[in-house]
């Protein structure tokens, strides 16, 4: 009976830490909430220091799972975007596994970005 009690103790005890180890945010480990919105495109700056000003009217969509890049054209029109997939893991978000964008900063009404890609710094406003 003895054994049984301790048994029983045990799994009890182990319980209680799966339960208090698991994330919070089964999308990475960083807790995306800060990232959801519609974000407006401010300013791009590359790192050899050009600044270009050719995204006015772009935005970007991101919800718990996807991340929408919609880009205006020459005309103004906005062009639908198509939603990719992503995996957030502070600083880093992962689209296809690849790691083309890390979070600089992220604030309720401010995102700053860094596309490895094309080696940028691009700034968000948060829609409201």
């Amino acid at each position: 009976m003895k054994n049984a009690m301790y048994a029983v103790m045990l799994l009890i005890g182990m319980s209680i830490m799966v339960c208090s180890c698991q994330k919070d945010n089964e999308n990475g480990g960083g807790g995306n909430s800060k990232l959801v919105g519609t974000w407006d495109w401010i300013s791009t700056v590359y790192d050899d220091g050009d600044e270009p000003d050719d995204n006015v009217g772009d935005y970007i969509v991101i919800t718990d799972n996807t991340i929408t890049y919609y880009y205006s054209n020459p005309s103004g029109k906005v062009d639908n975007g198509k939603p990719y997939q992503y995996t957030y893991d502070a600083p880093h978000l992962f689209i296809g596994g690849a790691n083309f964008i890390d979070i600089k900063s992220v604030s309720s009404d401010t995102m700053v970005l860094y596309y490895t890609y094309d080696e940028a710094t691009k700034t968000y406003k948060k829609r409201k």
